[in-house]
C-alpha cells in the first residue's frame, strides 16, 4: 500500500501542476488575446505558439503516465480507489486526445496565419470553450485523485 500511497500523492501533484495550467491559459492567456486586435494577435501566437506545446506535452504525459500507473497498481492492489483512478485515467485520455481532435489544426490555423482577419476572434472563441472543456476534465481527474488519497488514509488509519 505504501507505493500506492506514493503513486497516487505523484499523480495528484502532476495533475494539479495540470489542472492549474490549464486554468491559467483560460483566465490569463485567453482573455489576453482576445483583448487583442487580430492581427497583432497573430503575431504574437506565431512568435510564442511553440512554448505551449513545449511546456504542455510533457506536463500530460506525466500526468496521463502517473494516472495511468496509479490505476494499474489500484487493480493489482485490490484498492477500493480502483473505479476512482480508473475514471481520471479516464477524463485525463480524454484531454489528451482534445489535442489531435482540435488543437492540432486550431493552433497550425492560428500560427501559420491562414485565417482571415474577422475570423480570428470566433476562432478564439471556440478554442476557449475548447481549453475549458479540457480543463474541466483535469478538474475531474483532479479531483478524484484527491479524494482517492484521502480514503487511502482513511482505510490505513
Amino acid at each position: 500500500m505504501k507505493t500506492l500511497k506514493i503513486l497516487q500523492v505523484l499523480s495528484l501533484i502532476s495533475l494539479a501542476i495540470f489542472t492549474g495550467t490549464f486554468l491559467f491559459i483560460a483566465i490569463v492567456i485567453v482573455p489576453f488575446w482576445l483583448s487583442s486586435e487580430p492581427n497583432y494577435f497573430l503575431e504574437w501566437f506565431e512568435v510564442n505558439f511553440l512554448r505551449f506545446p513545449t511546456l504542455m506535452i510533457p506536463l500530460n504525459l506525466i500526468a496521463f503516465l502517473t494516472t495511468l500507473i496509479t490505476l494499474i497498481v489500484s487493480w493489482k492492489s485490490k484498492a477500493n480507489t480502483k473505479i476512482i483512478w480508473t475514471i481520471a485515467t479516464i477524463a485525463i485520455f480524454l484531454t489528451s486526445i482534445t489535442y489531435p481532435i482540435y488543437f492540432a489544426s486550431a493552433n497550425a490555423l492560428l500560427s501559420d496565419k491562414t485565417i482571415e482577419l474577422s475570423l480570428v476572434v470566433p476562432k478564439l472563441i471556440t478554442w476557449s470553450n475548447w481549453n475549458w472543456l479540457r480543463t474541466a476534465l483535469t478538474f475531474v481527474a483532479l479531483i478524484l485523485a484527491a479524494i482517492s488519497v484521502y480514503q487511502l488514509e482513511e482505510e490505513q488509519s
